[in-house]
């Protein structure tokens, strides 16, 4: 996932940079919109299709094993684990939450839109639909189809240049650009690229429209329309708007002179075409170094492994999940009977979670155990002590390798 980040951003930056540094102030518009599309798509498959992918969750990336919760009363009874290793990763439920989020928007913007044309009044033209709504708040266009409110007091001269402004949204298919970024937003929505490449995506919509527009009009008055109506509300939707926000900078566009641009446009795909190679070759260049610089396994503490340790004392021929169940079962019943609760937090009523950490070594011995959420001096020391008791463990494995690895046993003294 990391690795798919790097070569994601990697390419994103590139083809951003060209644009802002070579096309942003020329007037190739179709260009401009097509290297930005162009840059998204080559960032997306270049990463799916190249060697740098890996699995969702790399070891470096998950957090450390918390091994199922150890509750001990006055009454000790037989522990029952139904579960075994349950690490929650923080940014999973994060990213989880924020693609709903993402989606949830999406689908509120789709709605809008409808809502706004349920019960309108349409009118069929050649190649576009006008759709009369009260509900519209400013004219704006969704696929086919020209959104306008009837009881605006527009002349026909303006009723024009708005309807030739979003007939060319329409024409030019601008809508299935907004719904392509906004399905990679759905999965991309943390990143702040790509909310850059939607944004001058959008301005770059503009900008063609309204050079295309220009040409079938006069543009002192078109500019001068614009402006008078900029205090109409847009509709917070994926469309296409002629009142849309950087009027200033649209206007300044119209009036700038076309300039020879050939070179800079050369410079701007030939560097976008090259990104994949240029990330591969650094990505080669770092690989080079580790390899000449070996990580060396067998000092290196993981958080999680390939094969993770387990507690002696099951049958190895079971099912992965069973034996792991019933290693499970064993640490917690060894604890059971080791355990007491300590005579002074228990007269003084003292009760609490006690979260310790230790390491299982190559060796398979526990060691290094540490308090990292205390409820009382007395409590911690007998958890420490149950550790300083714990027998050897089957240790973890990586690359083949045993390996020292990381755990967390959270201990919870409860009293009835």
């Amino acid at each position: 996932m990391i690795s798919f980040l790097y070569a994601f951003t990697f390419t994103m930056c590139l083809g951003l940079l060209c644009h802002f540094i070579f096309l942003r102030t020329t007037k190739h518009f179709a260009f401009q919109r097509s290297f930005l599309l162009g840059t998204l798509a080559l960032a997306v498959t270049t990463t799916l299709l190249g060697s740098f992918g890996e699995q969702l969750f790399s070891t470096s990336q998950i957090l450390e094993i918390t091994l199922p919760s150890i509750e001990i009363n006055n009454t000790l009874s037989s522990p029952t684990v139904d579960t075994y290793y349950r690490p929650i990763n923080v940014l999973l439920v994060v990213y989880v939450i924020g693609v709903l989020v993402t989606i949830t928007l999406l689908l509120k913007q789709f709605w809008e839109v409808y809502r706004v044309g349920a019960f309108a009044v349409i009118s069929k033209k050649p190649n576009f639909n006008i759709v009369e709504s009260t509900a519209v708040n400013a004219p704006f266009s969704f696929f086919n189809n020209l959104y306008i409110n009837p009881a605006w007091c527009f002349s026909s001269s303006e009723k024009r240049m708005i309807i030739e402004h979003e007939k060319t949204h329409i024409q030019l298919g601008h809508t299935y650009d907004r719904l392509i970024v906004s399905v990679m937003k759905i999965f991309l929505w943390f990143h702040p690229l790509i909310w850059i490449l939607e944004r001058e995506l959008i301005l770059v919509h503009e900008y063609q429209v309204d050079d295309r527009t220009v040409q079938q009009l006069e543009m002192k008055p078109y500019a001068t329309f614009l402006l008078n109506q900029a205090f109409l509300i847009p509709q917070k939707t994926i469309t296409n708007q002629i009142f849309s926000h950087h009027l200033k900078k649209r206007i300044n566009m119209m009036t700038q002179k076309s300039q020879n641009s050939t070179v800079k446009l050369f410079f701007s795909l030939l560097i976008l075409a090259a990104s994949p190679f240029i990330f591969s070759a650094c990505t080669e260049e770092v690989e080079n170094r580790t390899e000449e610089n070996p990580i060396n396994l067998s000092n290196e503490i993981f958080k999680v492994v390939e094969k993770m340790p387990t507690f002696k004392g099951c049958d190895e021929t079971l099912e992965s999940a069973e034996f792991k169940k019933c290693a499970t079962k064993n640490l917690l019943q060894f604890v059971y009977t080791n355990i007491k609760y300590p005579e002074v937090s228990r007269d003084n009523g003292v009760e609490g979670t006690a979260l310790v950490r230790f390491v299982v070594d190559k060796e398979g011995k526990v060691t290094s155990p540490e308090i990292i959420k205390s409820v009382s001096p007395d409590i911690d020391a007998e958890v420490l002590r149950i550790m300083n008791l714990m027998p050897d463990w089957n240790p973890g494995e990586q690359e083949g390798k045993r390996v020292s690895t990381y755990f967390n046993l959270p201990v919870k003294f409860k009293l009835q």
